[in-house]
């Protein structure tokens, strides 16, 4: 088995890449399950097997990269994701809102965000803060068959990006399937299908729909800015943000 990773640090596109590809290769999808069975997430496989005789597998990690990556030994190449941290930080904001039981301190989680690089929940898990996150993925480019993909490029001209993603998955880019996979991978394609397993009580892994709480009105997927601003939460914390990961970004060709 050769597995080609879809890294991304939480919250920054991973999602919107599986359907991508799935939506290319396989047509548009009935239902995110069938998205999550073909293109698993590591993080909930649980006892996933892949397809027989399959010598090729896309799987989402969230993961650092490194020899500590579950199947590591069986790494094929990668695509990886970057978002722009501040943008990260708040649809991150926007995911713990959605999960928080009662009254949730949106201005106490942005700090201590910006303080430790990352959202704490993440780094216990073995995913690092945005920063390390993306040094471990970066590092790894020269070493093995990759594609770096800024969100923001992807979002403000999909059809040039997704058939980057064609040509690096299958040599050579249909533009017909590029067209129809990213009309049916657009956000409001995937918010429809949300609401729809949410309104007939779906489990889905991958919107995180419990069977119990399918009706509930919080979304997974939201709107998908870029270029967002940290002032609702107070100058403060607009001015923290740049000092912390001022440097960081320059390196990675974020002004």
């Amino acid at each position: 088995m050769r597995v080609v990773w879809l890294a991304s640090y939480p919250k920054s596109g991973n999602t919107w890449l599986r359907f991508l590809i799935y939506s290319y290769l396989y047509g548009e999808p009935e239902g995110s399950n069938q998205v999550a069975q073909t293109i698993p997430d590591i993080h909930a496989m649980g006892g996933y097997q892949p397809p027989e005789n399959a010598n090729r597998v896309f799987i989402k990690s969230h993961f650092l990269l490194g020899p500590q990556h579950p199947l590591a030994q069986f790494t094929a190449g990668f695509i990886y994701v970057l978002r722009h941290p501040k943008d990260v930080l708040l649809s991150n904001l926007n995911f713990y809102r959605m999960h928080a039981e009662g009254r949730f301190d949106e201005v106490a989680f942005a700090r201590t965000y910006i303080e430790r690089l990352g959202a704490p929940q993440w780094i216990d898990l073995g995913m690092g803060n945005w920063v390390q996150h993306a040094a471990s993925w970066m590092d790894g480019v020269p070493r093995m068959p990759s594609l770096v993909l800024r969100y923001e490029d992807l979002k403000s001209d999909p059809e040039t990006h997704m058939t980057r993603v064609a040509e690096f998955i299958e040599g050579t880019a249909d533009p017909e399937r590029v067209r129809r996979a990213v009309a049916a991978s657009s956000l409001s394609s995937m918010s429809r299908m949300e609401r729809r397993e949410r309104k007939k009580g779906e489990e889905s892994v991958v919107f995180h729909i419990d069977a119990k709480t399918g009706g509930a009105e919080q979304r997974f997927v939201n709107k998908g800015l870029s270029g967002q601003s940290l002032a609702h939460l107070g100058a403060e914390v607009e001015d923290a943000f740049e000092k912390r990961f001022g440097e960081a970004m320059g390196l990675l060709g974020y002004a």
